[in-house]
């Protein structure tokens, strides 16, 4: 596991003899890292909701361990949170 070092004086100190500049270039290709495996990480959490917790929500609705109009709202906000397109039948917020 590596440090992450999220000032351009930490960048200098961790790496002796770069400049400024170069500190701030690392920072930035850093971020771009960091996003990128958020955005990885986003795509197994969205694979991980449609795959397995949203068919045992619709079950359990179905079983009415749950009303229907409680899981539709949960469905909803968690696909709000994950960025994931509207359920069959739902205009766009």
């Amino acid at each position: 596991m590596s440090t992450v070092i999220r000032t351009p004086e930490g960048l200098v100190a961790a790496l002796p003899g770069a400049s400024p500049r170069e500190s701030l270039r690392l920072m930035a290709v850093d971020q771009e890292l960091g996003q990128e495996a958020i955005a990885e990480e986003l795509v197994e959490l969205q694979a991980w909701y449609l795959d397995h917790l949203r068919p045992k929500l619709a079950r359990a609705a179905q079983a009415g361990v749950v009303t229907r109009p409680d899981a539709l709202a949960f469905d909803r906000e968690v696909r709000g949170l994950l960025a994931l397109r509207n359920g069959p039948g739902e205009d766009a917020a």
